[in-house]
């Protein structure tokens, strides 16, 4: 009886593995997420577009959650910023509600195929105060799930719903200057 518990505790293991890999981040991830922002500096007070793209690295379709259009990633992707000195940058009450997943409306799920792309743009001065000059650092993260019914894969939010990993995003620096 003994083995046969050992045995299917090795065998979830097994199971979990891509899971635990997406998780950590490194190259054997199901989906990928990769950030662009303006490439020279940004005067203060203006707009910081960060541009999101994920791509399915994986062998099946995954299915991602997402508002309709290609604006707010903020609503499936959680959008960290610091500043200059490693510390978290001041959230807006619109990046609380962001973060906390306070959104209404509503959403739609699009298959993206093996080595496709979903791509979107979030607006991260709206989430963030990021009036002061200096350097910001902006990196991005998004959960994903299994379907327990059919196996599939999910990309979501990751608060409410099951979460089987998180994949991260590189980190980019934007710098805003004194208008």
């Amino acid at each position: 009886m003994r083995a046969w518990k050992n045995c299917k505790f090795i065998m979830a293991l097994l199971l979990t593995a891509p899971a635990l890999l997406a998780a950590n981040g490194n190259g054997s991830a199901l989906f990928t997420t990769t950030i662009s922002g303006p490439a020279q500096p940004v005067a203060e007070g203006a707009e910081v577009r960060i541009h999101v793209v994920l791509t399915n690295v994986s062998e099946q379709t995954i299915f991602v959650q997402s508002p309709p259009g290609s604006g707010q990633a903020e609503a499936y992707y959680t959008v960290q910023v610091w500043d200059e000195h490693g510390a978290e940058a001041k959230m807006t009450d619109y990046g609380r509600a962001a973060r906390s997943q306070r959104f209404g409306g509503s959403q739609s799920l699009t298959g993206v195929p093996p080595g496709g792309k979903f791509e979107q743009d979030t607006l991260v001065s709206k989430q963030f105060d990021m009036s002061a000059p200096g350097d910001y650092t902006i990196q991005l993260s998004r959960a994903f799930s299994h379907d327990p019914k059919d196996g599939s894969i999910l990309a979501v939010k990751g608060l409410h719903e099951p979460i089987d990993g998180i994949v991260k995003s590189n980190q980019i620096t934007v710098t805003v200057v004194p208008d």
